[in-house]
């Protein structure tokens, strides 16, 4: 099995009485693309800086290939950093600021030459080599920003917020293109963000983290389908909580009468009979009809329905508590009053027991 190519482990960091970052490890494998995601203030960038070398941690290890690199300098690190601004250098043309990590690494001016063109091709924008950096669009500065830092085929690329600038339908075709280059040529990617809908649509595996820990890794669907607790499931994408307490566990389902009196079943994500607990379902998992839905259905009421293009929107009342329900807007639903009586149902693997947040 191959070896990770950058490994932190039990990494922590404080601003003085500030613990931005607590005992957090996880790996990054050679080729990978990874995603920190979290809040505001959860310490994502201070991660990114620490494995930089901008800052120095209080404790654990940061790993490249097994190389502690508690002891090296920032630029002799390699490792590429993108950032939300492309911090190019105003007095260089395009080329020029390619070629400049080349150029600190003394790389001869025919080889410069051509990684160039080549960094150039990568990220289509062939032929603007002798372009001020000035008269580019965010779109096109970001791309070489992203040329630069991958010109000397760093083992490591640090990504922090690097289309966080750029309007949604440039941000979005800027996805597909740095997931494009890091397939092509196989580097290790580790991107900041807090935008759940990118790092789903970029990443391998995602790392949710907050006030400095890890709460969860792995696939964007298993993370999304699976989350590990409340924060990972409220984090990622819409999904209702209903209050209730577990009556019994059988297997792995657990059975769980909600607070407004309905007996209803969710896959046991680490709950206790006996205890209060949380069932969090997703909108889109819902099933809900104006007629009988079985036993195992759970009234509500209709609060008010929007159209969203590809999808209805629906907002329940179920006891006091807010439900939201997507289905296509192909169903015919649209005429609904609010005050209409629904029936709402799932399957239970749908669904999961969390336990209630300390």
């Amino acid at each position: 099995m191959a070896e990770p190519r950058l490994r932190l482990t039990s990494l922590s960091h404080s601003f003085g009485p500030i613990r931005a970052l607590d005992a957090l490890s996880f790996d990054v494998m050679p080729g990978e693309y990874v995603t920190l995601l979290g809040p505001s203030g959860s310490g994502k960038s201070t991660t990114l800086a620490l494995i930089a070398g901008f800052l120095e941690q209080d404790s654990g290890t940061i790993e490249l290939d097994a190389r502690p690199l508690r002891q090296t300098p920032p630029h002799r690190r390699d490792i590429g950093l993108v950032f939300q601004a492309p911090q190019l250098l105003p007095h260089l043309s395009v080329a020029g600021n390619i070629a400049f990590p080349l150029a600190m690494r003394r790389v001869g001016r025919a080889a410069r030459d051509e990684a160039v063109r080549e960094m150039l091709d990568l990220v289509a924008l062939p032929g603007l080599g002798e372009r001020m950096p000035a008269s580019l669009s965010g779109g096109q500065q970001q791309r070489v920003a992203l040329a630069r830092a991958l010109v000397f085929r760093p083992k490591l690329v640090l990504l922090d917020e690097p289309l966080g600038a750029l309007d949604r339908q440039l941000r979005e075709t800027m996805q597909q293109e740095l997931r494009a280059v890091q397939r092509r040529l196989g580097l290790a990617m580790l991107h900041v963000t807090h935008d759940q809908s990118e790092a789903m649509a970029v990443s391998d595996r995602m790392a949710v983290i907050a006030s400095g820990r890890l709460h969860q890794i792995g696939t964007p669907r298993a993370l999304y389908e699976h989350p590990a607790d409340s924060f990972v499931a409220a984090f990622l994408g819409e999904d209702n909580r209903l209050p209730g307490r577990v009556e019994a566990i059988e297997d792995d389902i657990a059975v769980i009468r909600l607070a407004g009196g309905a007996v209803v079943e969710a896959r046991d994500a680490g709950v206790v009979a006996g205890a209060a607990c949380i069932v969090a379902i997703r909108p889109e998992r819902l099933a809900v009809a104006t007629g009988d839905m079985g036993d195992d259905a759970v009234a509500a009421t209709l609060r008010e329905i929007s159209f969203r293009g590809d999808h209805l929107r629906l907002l329940l009342d179920v006891a006091g508590t807010a439900v939201v329900v997507k289905r296509p807007s192909v169903v015919p639903m649209a005429d609904l009053a609010p005050g209409t009586a629904l029936a709402l149902a799932w399957q239970p693997h749908h669904a999961r027991a969390l336990p209630v947040p300390a």
